[in-house]
């Protein structure tokens, strides 16, 4: 600061800055720790939410009984004589509607206000179209000042006031409009007027003064009021807080079995609730775009175990027509110094199905070095940069090159995540291992006879969009996927962003409405989010019979939470590995081709199982098996 190089910036703010109140309120270790899981927990538990967002947009709609509460506990508390007279040095005025307002203590307030008149320290004024309310003694400069025309009974505090110095008109109506704001809830300036008797244009101004200084808010917030209206923002904030405290008390945890069986519902991963046609299909997509499985896995196990007789040529159709693509969007590191990659895509390497017009925030930021890789990869990117979508043998006819070294630096590019076709036959076909054929050798003319090549054209994956709203598009992405995000639940997203930056994004969602926060599953500590329609489903499934079928699973597949959600240990994702779940408890997994028991099951359910177990056979096997 010193010596210039740092700028000081001053911003007024209408509230304290939200770091202020974690730096205040935090251990003094809180802070400290590097960039690493127990950091992250530290950080949510110092995290205090007592202000309100910065933009009125974010907030939600309030809850009328929260407002009710809010503005009862903000009218002052009126037990005796002095009580009262703090009440009408808060007040400034008190309108004798304000009196009336509770009947039953009408008797006790006109005896305390008698005391109060008696021992000079009151009285009641008069003005305008005949008025009437109870003033402090102390509040009477202002009373005349806001209104000039204002009489007292008893007379004599007029003699008192002449002793004092008097403040302007405007000054004095814009402190009575404040005391009173203090001590209601959202009103609107007719209310206000109508209370105080005073002018409306009066009121307007002393408004818009107030809401410059950040003391009110302006917006829409009691239930079906399409008036206009103000609040304070303490009793604002106070009214927020209540509102989503209500929502969480509303939602009861559920145990780890009962949200694993939700989300083998949510993601259509059992015969009830699976999906039909491309249409079903593209829903499937769509929820589970992001997440990197094995690519021998997506046609073997995770899109069949969601799809009614789930073939090949319904995903053809999606890439093809331009609504799907595939690829490896968490794009591996390429060093400039050894531009080429460690290796080809197989039917190991994971990617990614998606929507074509989701790649651009689902696609990780460019790497250096993709303008420095040498050899056939090289060739083949610099000609899908400056011709666009390709056929191999475009590539090969540019290159120069043989196809064998054309189609391994394909590979290469995709398993790197620079390249994709436009159609799955290519990833179909190297899984099978048909493109991996040699060339035959014809009998005839001495030559290798050309190999039949995918029909499908290569190009460029490529796509940019902002990082603000990459990490809000992938948060809202990662509640598409599972209905209720916390960050234990991310462990096998490799492209989540980090929890304290999904967390920013959801407290605002949250603020606004659109999702609810609270304690969904139970065992799990730190803030959990959810989307109103996964809430109710969470409870429907709570309140339903538990189903006594198998549930078989790729290990591969994003629902493969043994040991993640569920006690015990991880399955590893790998292509052969499978894991079974009876009513949301993992039973029993298939690891290296042999089945390791998790929980405990009778002989015949056992025998039942191994049969089951013994490919081909659907992804839900058991009471309710169905065929593929």
């Amino acid at each position: 600061i010193t010596g210039g190089r740092i700028e000081i910036l001053a911003r007024d703010t209408t509230q304290p800055s939200v770091f202020s109140h974690q730096i205040l309120n935090a251990m003094p270790y809180a802070f400290l720790d590097e960039d690493n899981e127990i950091g992250e927990r530290r950080s949510r538990a110092v995290a205090l939410r007592r202000a309100l967002p910065e933009d009125q947009r974010d907030l939600a709609s309030l809850d009328a009984d929260a407002i009710s509460d809010a503005a009862r506990d903000a009218w002052p508390l009126i037990r005796d004589a002095d009580e009262l007279h703090d009440a009408l040095l808060t007040l400034g005025v008190m309108p004798i509607g304000d009196i009336y307002r509770d009947p039953s203590r009408r008797d006790d307030l006109e005896d305390w206000f008698d005391r109060l008149v008696k021992t000079g320290r009151a009285s009641m004024a008069t003005h305008g179209d005949g008025a009437k309310a109870w003033v402090a003694t102390e509040s009477v400069p202002i009373v005349l000042a806001a209104f000039p025309d204002t009489t007292f009974e008893p007379g004599k505090v007029t003699l008192w006031q002449s002793e004092k110095e008097s403040p302007t008109q405007d000054d004095a109506e814009r402190i009575l409009v404040r005391s009173r704001t203090e001590c209601v809830g959202p009103f609107t300036v007719d209310e206000i007027a109508k209370s105080l008797g005073m002018r409306r244009g009066a009121v307007e101004i002393a408004l818009a003064h107030l809401e410059g200084t950040g003391n009110i808010l302006r917006g829409r917030f009691t239930p079906g009021r399409e008036a206009e209206e103000f609040c304070d923002r303490r009793i604002l904030a106070r009214i927020h807080r209540e509102t989503i405290g209500r929502l969480r008390r509303e939602i009861e945890p559920v145990p780890p079995a009962t949200f694993m069986r939700f989300l083998i519902a949510w993601q259509h991963a059992s015969t009830p609730w699976k999906v039909r046609d491309e249409g079903g299909l593209l829903e499937v997509i769509e929820q589970l775009q992001g997440f990197e499985a094995a690519a021998g896995a997506w046609e073997s196990g995770i899109l069949p175990s969601r799809l009614v007789d789930y073939l090949p040529r319904m995903l053809d159709e999606l890439c093809l027509s331009g609504e799907v693509t595939w690829g490896r969007f968490s794009r591996r590191p390429i060093d400039e110094d050894m531009p080429v990659t460690k290796g080809t895509l197989t039917r190991t390497g994971r990617i990614s199905l998606a929507l074509r017009e989701s790649v651009p925030w689902l696609l990780s930021e460019s790497r250096n070095g993709e303008n420095g890789l040498l050899g056939a990869q090289g060739e083949v990117l610099t000609h899908l940069s400056r011709a666009g979508a390709s056929f191999m043998q475009d590539i090969i006819s540019s290159t120069g090159r043989l196809p064998t070294d054309v189609e391994d630096a394909l590979w290469r590019l995709a398993a790197a995540g620079l390249v994709t076709s436009d159609g799955f036959t290519a990833v179909r076909g190297m899984i099978n291992g048909t493109a991996k054929k040699q060339p035959r050798r014809a009998p005839t003319y001495g030559r290798a006879l050309r190999r039949r090549v995918p029909s499908s054209r290569w190009s460029l994956l490529q796509g940019e969009m902002d990082s603000r709203d990459v990490v809000e598009a992938l948060a809202w992405q990662l509640l598409r996927r599972y209905g209720v995000v916390f960050p234990e639940l991310l462990v096998r997203e490799t492209n989540a962003p980090r929890w304290r930056d999904l967390v920013q994004i959801y407290r605002r969602a949250e603020a606004r409405g659109e999702i609810r926060g609270g304690r969904f599953v139970a065992n799990f500590v730190g803030e959990q989010y959810a989307i109103p329609e996964a809430v109710e489903r969470l409870r429907n499934v709570r309140r339903t019979d538990k189903d006594d079928g198998f549930v078989v699973l790729s290990a591969c597949d994003p629902l493969n939470l043994a040991g993640i959600t569920t006690p015990g240990s991880r399955v590893p994702a790998l292509l052969d590995n499978r894991v079974v779940y009876r009513n949301g408890v993992p039973v029993a997994s298939v690891e290296g081709g042999q089945i390791h028991w998790r929980d405990e099951l009778d002989e015949m359910s056992r025998e039942r199982l191994i049969s089951d177990l013994s490919p081909p056979r659907d992804p839900v096997v058991g009471t309710r098996r169905t065929t593929a």
